[in-house]
């Protein structure tokens, strides 16, 4: 070591640390300059997704499908409302659970759920699969 130098003994990882925010700060003043983050922002919120929120990867998907923004507010919406109705459901589970019995009480009630069991039951068995067998006799010769 040369007597005029000054050791500094800094850990490598705030040297690494502090390069990495550098670059980060400098990439991102760079994109605001340019415009370039409104860019990639509106490219990834209007590129078109399935009904899962997944990229479409089909032409048919990229032409019929929602946009990624779409999606979000969609399913935003969907878990408010979601939750909404179970909340509502909670506040008045007592009085859904009387009008419920009410209704169940009733013969006409009772008789459409009897008819539809019984149209459902006939289905089944007249979808069944049926094997014949055939047995046939012949003579030696």
């Amino acid at each position: 070591m040369d007597k005029n130098s000054i050791g500094l003994n800094i850990d490598e990882s705030i040297i690494k640390s502090a390069v990495v925010e550098t670059t980060k700060a400098a990439i991102l003043a760079s994109m605001s300059d340019n415009g370039l983050a409104e860019q990639l922002v509106h490219e990834v919120l209007s590129i078109k997704v399935d009904k899962d929120g997944k990229i479409a990867t089909s032409s048919w998907g990229r032409e019929s499908g929602m946009t990624y923004l779409e999606y979000i507010v969609k399913k935003a919406i969907q878990d408010e409302a979601k939750s909404a109705l179970k909340e509502a459901l909670e506040e008045n589970r007592s009085a859904l659970k009387e009008a419920i019995k009410r209704e169940l009480k009733k013969d006409s009630t009772r008789n459409e759920m009897l008819n539809n069991f019984m149209s459902e039951m006939m289905k089944a068995i007249s979808y069944g699969y049926h094997t014949t067998v055939n047995v046939q006799f012949e003579e030696q010769k």
